[in-house]
Parts: C-alpha cells; structure tokens; sequence
C-alpha cells in the first residue's frame, strides 16, 4: 500500500478518509463504509507500509481483532471486520470514536479532579475485567490506550484500545528467560512484567494503578530518563507519596492507587472489581 493511503478503497468497502492517529507500526484512519452509505464511518488501522510483511506485527493485528471481539463489552472498542489487502497487508475495521485518549486531557490539564476520574476509572476497571474472565491480559495499559467518549449530558463512556499486546498466560511461565524485546510501554509496566517473569491479571491492576496516579496527580511515579532505568524502578523504588504532589487528595485514594502499585502481586488488590470497589470508597468517604 501506499505511503499516502488516503482515498484508497480497503476491502473492497472502506474507503479512507483521513488519517487519525500514528504509532510507531501502524495507523487508524477515518473510512465511510461504502456499503452502510456515505455517512456511514468506521476506523480502520493498517501496519505502515515498512511493518506490512513482519510476521510478529500481523499476529498482533490479528490478536487485537480477535481479544476485543472475544471480550466484546461496551467498554472496549468494537471490531466490526477485519481481512487482507491484495497485497497481504492486513487490516482491521473498529467502531469510529469522537473524543479523545485520557493521555491527551491529562496533557493538557494536568491532574483530573477526583469526581471525573472515579467513572473514567470504574469503567475501565469493568473493560479489563470483562478481558480477565477470559483469561486475556491486556499488557499496554496506559492513558493513550484509555478513550473517553463524550456523552450528550456531559459524562463520559471509555472505551478501552489497542489489545495487540495481550496474552492469555500459561498456567505456569518459565522465569527468568526475557523474551527478543519488552511488551509494554515502560512507564506504565508491572514489576514482574519488566522483569520479563511470570504474569497474570494483577499485571493489568499496576499498569492501571499508575494510570490513576498519572490522573490524579498530573505526572508519573516512575521515569527513570531512559526505557531500562524506569523498568529498574518499577522493581525497586517506593513511588511518591500522592499526597506530596496533591495534598488535597484523600488519605484513603492515596492509599488504595499505592496498594495497586504493591511491587508483589499478591499485596495487590486482586481483581478489577475489587479495586474499583476500593477507589470508588475511598474517594466517596472523603
């Protein structure tokens, strides 16, 4: 496919419209759906044109289509089709979202008031939930991959992204063997997940115990400068007290986003439903 896809006609159905986002292997692009009508708009996500033949990266296409439509809740993006160009480039079609990623409005706000982050945070919470009853982790949990939709009465509806990088774990993982390259993104991943040892959900309940921290206060609780550094910190470092950057949070939230962030799994909270059962207390209690 052409570096400039734009106009081109996907499937024999999509036609793109508009780039809407960039990573560092792919691209989602707004399409009309020729078949539903002109108004008709989904998103469609194709690897760059350098990535289209990388083995690895269409099995990662292929399993973000797969996980999303397996967990198939309200809370995570919908996969409406997926299939192959002519070429072999693979390509996945998902519900077209207006608003933008929780990284954004942090970026731009700062810290989130505590009202705003509770729901933003429950329905996450139930997304990543819905994915553990099916035994699949999702492994890049992090603001940018947390879309806030707004609704007409001025809440919002998340929707959870990019399920490229998630596994259903083994029942027994051999430790210390680290994998060609980290599955992640740094800043926001568990310890034993930067260590390249065993995972299973509680991975997940870090990755968005940082996610909250990142919320709440406006900046991160590990950044090291560098990849390696932050992975080192994940497994050693006491994050900053909450309280420290906002003094105004309730002891009881600090408390609970700190559980979350407990270096050993088990000190964690141990399901999704738990933690936000926590954090919606806490921050109710005052």
């Amino acid at each position: 496919m052409p570096n400039d896809p734009i106009g081109k006609l996907v499937g024999g159905r999509y036609r793109l419209l508009s780039l809407l986002g960039r990573g560092g292997v792919g691209s989602v692009y707004l399409a009309e759906d020729r078949r539903r009508g002109r108004n008709a708009r989904v998103a469609v996500k194709l690897l760059r044109t350098e990535h289209a033949q990388d083995a690895d990266l269409r099995e990662r296409l292929r399993r973000e289509g797969a996980a999303a439509t397996d967990i198939a809740h309200e809370n995570v993006v919908r996969i409406l089709d997926s299939g192959e160009m002519p070429d072999g480039q693979p390509f996945l079609v998902m519900e077209a979202l207006e608003g933008d990623s929780l990284a954004k409005w942090i970026q731009r706000d700062g810290a989130l008031s505590l009202p705003r982050i509770v729901p933003i945070l429950q329905q996450a919470c139930l997304a990543l939930g819905a994915a553990h009853l099916r035994a699949i982790v999702h492994r890049d949990v992090k603001p940018g991959n947390v879309f806030l939709v707004p609704r007409g009465d001025g809440s919002e509806v998340v929707k959870l992204l990019d399920f490229g990088t998630s596994d259903r774990p083994a029942p027994r993982k051999v430790r210390g063997r680290r994998p060609a390259a980290f599955v992640g993104t740094p800043e926001y991943m568990s310890p034993e997940q930067a260590s390249a040892g065993a995972f299973d959900h509680r991975s997940d309940i870090y990755s968005l115990g940082i996610v909250a921290y990142e919320a709440l206060t406006g900046r991160l609780p590990f950044d090291g400068g560098n990849p390696l550094a932050t992975l080192m910190q994940h497994g050693t470092d006491v994050p900053p007290p909450l309280r420290g950057l906002r003094p105004e949070l309730p002891v009881a939230v600090e408390r609970v986003v700190l559980r979350a962030l407990a270096k050993r799994p088990s000190d964690r909270p141990q399901s999704m439903e738990e933690f936000s059962v926590q954090f919606s207390l806490a921050a109710g209690g005052g």
